[in-house]
């Protein structure tokens, strides 16, 4: 089974591939980063149709490079419209690349999957949990909260790219954290969506 992963963001998608066909994961890996007139655009701009379509044979190269057996993505989990039309476009084109390479299905894995086969679930904090318990969590959070901080990064983005790097053996940096989340969503969808193939 090979897949190969998307991290669609805005600005840099991270992409990895996985190859389980030895039953041991190999992976390539990298960033697809838009040229800089077709950053920051939104859903209704005239140069989205340039984006996309460079966008779509930026995929298409990939599919072609490594001809997956399935293509997947991190669903979409933002809580702005704007934002979430225009991931949404860029979700099309590469699903129009899959499409187009006799690829059928662009499955979609989601951030809760991925939380789950990562066991990020335990560093979540519930002000109806015991003290005990609120305290133990938040101890268990400090270490990758100083990380954070002295990085300049965002919490979840320490963690994916320290449970990458520990997992698989890499030494991403957390300016990487596009590549740890695609690598994530190939991992999971594995763990989750073909465990019978």
């Amino acid at each position: 089974m090979t897949i190969l992963a998307l991290d669609i963001s805005s600005s840099c998608t991270g992409w990895a591939f996985l190859s389980m066909t030895t039953g041991i994961p190999v992976w390539s890996f990298g960033t697809i980063v838009r040229p800089k007139y077709l950053v920051n655009l939104t859903h209704n701009d005239l140069l989205m149709t340039d984006a996309l379509a460079w966008f779509n044979s930026e995929i298409a190269h990939l599919i072609e490079l490594h001809a997956p057996d399935y293509i997947c993505a991190e669903d979409i989990n933002i809580k702005f419209a704007m934002t979430m039309r225009t991931i949404a476009m860029f979700h099309a084109a590469a699903s129009i690349a899959a499409s187009d390479h006799d690829i059928k299905v662009f499955n979609k894995v989601s951030n809760a999957s991925i939380r789950s086969v990562f066991g990020f679930y335990k560093y979540n904090v519930n002000k109806k949990m015991p003290k005990e318990k609120q305290e133990a969590i938040k101890a268990l959070r400090a270490p990758i909260q100083k990380k954070a901080k002295e990085n300049k990064v965002d919490f979840t983005k320490v963690l994916m790219v320290d449970n990458v790097n520990e997992m698989f053996g890499k030494g991403l940096q957390y300016s990487q954290h596009d590549i740890a989340d695609a690598m994530a969503v190939a991992w999971t969808f594995c763990a989750k969506e073909c465990v019978n193939d």
